[in-house]
């Protein structure tokens, strides 16, 4: 069986998702852009990187790097978030526009 990758997986949700995931008996490798996902990766005794997931052109190593360290990859839960007081719908990938 392959592993999961959650996204946001230093608090909240992500975070929740992943070691439920880990009692559950699954391979996961937790992403978040906070480096204190590393450690929760190690308590969990799993792979974590930092990880920016609007970050177009980080993206693929960061999926390579997953999938060798667990064997491939089967499941996403995408966990990661942002807070931003504006309009549904003005985000865009434009790098000026993070």
């Amino acid at each position: 069986m392959s592993g999961v990758v959650v996204t946001g997986a230093a608090s909240g949700i992500g975070r929740a998702c992943a070691q439920a995931l880990v009692a559950e008996g699954r391979r996961v490798a937790l992403w978040d852009i906070a480096p204190a996902v590393q450690d929760i990766a190690a308590s969990l005794r799993m792979p974590g990187a930092v990880v920016d997931v609007c970050d177009d052109d980080g993206m693929p190593a960061a999926v390579t790097a997953a999938a060798d360290a667990l064997d491939g990859i089967d499941g996403l839960v995408h966990a990661a978030g942002r807070v931003l007081p504006e309009p549904v719908g003005a985000y865009t990938a434009s790098p000026g526009m993070r």
